[in-house]
């Protein structure tokens, strides 16, 4: 009766390796993208997400005025920055009676 030898080396051809490595990179793959999906949700539930809402500027207003009524517990600077960006703006000059569209949150 013949047995069989086990001193034989497995050989994997192309096809099997590139199998095993993909069944190996499949879980890792799997965690990152249940911990990107659970991130993703808990950033949805406690960001508040900004509203727009056009304002007007009065007689002796500024921009740092405006930003820092809006917005006041936030650096006016980068409530500036973002009212210059929504509106386009190149500069923070406002004048009276100019209407400006600015981030609100609720």
């Amino acid at each position: 009766m013949a047995t069989a030898s086990s001193s034989a080396p497995l050989v994997l051809t192309r096809r099997g390796r590139r199998v095993v490595a993909i069944l190996a990179l499949l879980p890792i793959v799997a965690i990152f993208w249940l911990m990107g999906t659970h991130s993703a949700q808990a950033s949805d539930h406690t960001t508040p997400r900004p509203t727009m809402q056009t304002v007007t500027v009065q007689p002796g207003q500024s921009m740092w005025d405006i930003a820092k009524h809006i917005a006041p517990k936030v650096d006016p600077r980068e409530t500036i920055y973002n009212i210059e960006k929504i509106n386009g703006l190149k500069t923070s000059a406002v004048t009276a009676g100019q209407q400006i569209i600015v981030p609100v949150v609720k």
